[in-house]
Order: structure tokens, then sequence, then C-alpha cells
């Protein structure tokens, strides 16, 4: 993988934000290997990737509320 670093203008209505990590699968380079490095695809072809932007979440220390626990009784029965 080839890592792009940019800057640019930000357009946040199309997700085009100021600073910018792009990576580009090499020859043979499998996109599950993009994936798990916290890339998601920007184009069609899957040779153009953009860096996440994420959040991580100690879930050891997480307890649910009485609300998440409502909205999570919503979902019961899908997997």
């Amino acid at each position: 993988m080839k890592l792009l670093f940019s800057e640019a203008s930000p357009d946040y209505s199309h997700y085009v934000f100021p600073y910018a990590i792009w990576a580009l699968a090499e020859t043979g380079e499998a996109a599950s290997a993009m994936f798990a490095a916290g890339f998601l695809p920007s184009s069609r072809n899957l040779d153009r990737f953009y860096l996440c932007r994420n959040i991580r979440v100690k879930l050891e220390d997480y307890v649910t509320s009485s609300e998440n626990r409502r909205i999570l009784r919503k979902f019961d029965g899908i997997h």
C-alpha cells in the first residue's frame, strides 16, 4: 500500500476534509488488507482508499443506559 497525504479546501457536504490520508492498493494487494488498516474505499475499483475518521471506545468501561437498552430492544431478532 502506498500512502498519500493531502490538504484541500473542506467540502463537508461531499465528505472532503481539510487533511486526508489516502492509500493506493499495489498490484495484487487485497482490499481486505486496506480495510484492516482502517481505510475505506474511495473508488468502485477498490484501488483508492481514504483513512476512516474514527473513535475508540473502551468497551470494558461501557455501561448501557436505560435509553440504550430501549433502543436495543427494538432490534431484537436482528442478527
